[in-house]
C-alpha cells in the first residue's frame, strides 16, 4: 500500500517563527496569487522563506515569473511606508520607479544566475524614509533538486549612510580647495608677507613659505621651527604685546631693515595663542608689508585704534 501525502497545516509550516511578516505569509491568499495556495509551494520556496524570516538581514524573495514579493521584517522596515501593501505583489506593481531593474533581475534568476551589486543607486519612493537609495544587493536564484529555478532572493544592504557620507566629504574637500585656492591667489596678489607663530616657552618660530621668503629663512627651517635671534624684533614685538595685552587680536608698527628697498615697513597683528599661569604661550602673526595699498590701509587702521586706545 502506497504512502500518501498529507501536507502540513498553513499554521505549522512556519512554527516558532514569529513577526509581522510571519503572520502575513500564514493568512496571505496565496491561492489568489499565482504562487497558488502554501500547500503547492515547491519545497526550495518553503526552505527559502523559512530562512529569511530567521535573517535580521533585510531579505526578500521574487518568486515565480512577475517576481510575487515574500521577504522578512527587516525589509519590511527598509520598504519604509511601502509595507505592508506591497507585501504578495509583483516586483513591478511593488516598485514600478526601477520596474526595468526588476525584470532584469526576475530574468537572471529563472535562468539560474546570480547576481552582485555594490553601492547601486535605485531611486526608490519609500515615504518616511530617504528616497535617494544606495545599497550591495547580492542574488542567488531559488534553485530546486532538479535544477529548475523558482524566482530569486535578495539580500539587502543598505549603504545610503555612508554614500551620502562621502558625498558630504567629498564636497566639503573640494569647497575647502577652492577656499584655499581663493586665499592663495589673494595672498599672492595682496600685500601679505607671510604668517608666523612664536612658541614663546620654548623660542621658537614656525612661517609659512612666504614668511621665510620675506625673511631670507630657510623655508623647510621656518616649518619645522627655528630660532628667533634678532633681539631689536623681539624687544619690539614684546612691547607691542605689553602694551596691547587686553586687547586680541594686538596690532603694531615697526621699522625694519628692508629686505628689499620695495618694504619700507611692515605692520604685524597677532593674539594670544595660549595662556598658562598668565604667561603667554604662543603669539600667531600676521606680516603686511607697507608697500601696498592694504598696507598702508592696515596702518592707517592701526594709527586709529592707538588714538581709541589713547582716549580711554
Amino acid at each position: 500500500m502506497s504512502a500518501t501525502y498529507n501536507p502540513p497545516a498553513q499554521s505549522c509550516l512556519f512554527a516558532g517563527q514569529s513577526g509581522d511578516t510571519a503572520e502575513r505569509i500564514r493568512h496571505f491568499d496565496w491561492a489568489a496569487s499565482t504562487l497558488g495556495p502554501l500547500d503547492q509551494w515547491p519545497d526550495v520556496l518553503i526552505s527559502s522563506t523559512r530562512l529569511i524570516l530567521s535573517s535580521p538581514t533585510p531579505i526578500v524573495l521574487l518568486c515565480g515569473a512577475r517576481g510575487v514579493l515574500i521577504y522578512n521584517d527587516a525589509y519590511a522596515a527598509f520598504a519604509g511606508q511601502r509595507h505592508p501593501e506591497i507585501f504578495g505583489l509583483p516586483a513591478e506593481e511593488a516598485w514600478p520607479e526601477i520596474a526595468e531593474w526588476n525584470r532584469h533581475v526576475i530574468a537572471m534568476g529563472l535562468s539560474g544566475r546570480s547576481m552582485c551589486q555594490e553601492n547601486l543607486y535605485l531611486p526608490l519612493r519609500r515615504p518616511g524614509l530617504q528616497e535617494d537609495a544606495w545599497m550591495n544587493l547580492y542574488y542567488n536564484p531559488l534553485l530546486d533538486n532538479t535544477g529548475r529555478s523558482h524566482g530569486m532572493m535578495c539580500i539587502v544592504v543598505e549603504t545610503t549612510n555612508q554614500i551620502v557620507a562621502i558625498e558630504q566629504r567629498t564636497q566639503a574637500e573640494a569647497e575647502l580647495r577652492s577656499a584655499n585656492e581663493r586665499i592663495e591667489l589673494a595672498l599672492n596678489a595682496g600685500a601679505v608677507l607671510g604668517t608666523w607663530v612664536w612658541d614663546i616657552p620654548n623660542d621658537r618660530v614656525t612661517g609659512d613659505e612666504r614668511f621665510a621668503r620675506a625673511f631670507a629663512a630657510d623655508p623647510q627651517q621656518a616649518a619645522s621651527g627655528m630660532a628667533l635671534v634678532d633681539n631689536a624684533h623681539v624687544t619690539l614685538i614684546e612691547l607691542g604685546v605689553m602694551e596691547s595685552f587686553s586687547c586680541s587680536p594686538f596690532p603694531f608698527y615697526y621699522q625694519v631693515l628692508p629686505l628689499h628697498e620695495y618694504w619700507p615697513g611692515v605692520f604685524m597683528s597677532g593674539g594670544v595663542c595660549g595662556m598658562n599661569d598668565y604667561k603667554i604661550l604662543g603669539l600667531p602673526f600676521t606680516v603686511w608689508t607697507l608697500a601696498s595699498i592694504a598696507g598702508l590701509f592696515a596702518l592707517v587702521l592701526f594709527t586709529l585704534w592707538r588714538s581709541i586706545r589713547g582716549t580711554r
